[in-house]
């Protein structure tokens, strides 16, 4: 999907397109990729994702209650599962697809893998 195709929205808001550029950017330089759910190509199944390979299961499990607790304090919560050493994230807006907020919840959680 290019990322012109991407519409996204704000918290709660009706959805507003993000600039290409940003979204561009966000998919290429941040390691997340644009999935869609499988049922259909709607705006409110695309969501994105990361795999986080860490040293090893502890290293994972770290990393995982760390994302948690950022997604706690944002109030924005991904679909986490872990397996072995490697953490697979998916970030979406229920009943809205990608927002903003998605992307901003994924570069807060790549700054917690490169701190970690």
């Amino acid at each position: 999907m290019k990322s012109k195709d991407v519409r996204l929205g704000g918290h709660g808001s009706k959805h507003t397109n993000m600039k290409p550029e940003r979204v561009q950017w966000l998919l290429t330089e941040t390691g997340w990729v644009l999935v869609a759910d499988g049922r259909d190509l709607s705006e409110e199944s695309q969501s994105i994702l990361r795999e986080y390979t860490c040293k090893n299961g502890g290293a994972a499990m770290k990393l995982t209650a760390t994302l948690c607790n950022i997604a706690e304090r944002h109030a924005h919560y991904p679909e986490i599962h872990v397996e072995g050493n490697v953490v697979h994230v998916q970030l979406t807006t229920p009943n809205e697809g990608l927002t903003e907020m998605d992307f901003d919840m994924a570069l807060l959680f790549n700054n917690a893998y490169d701190a970690s």
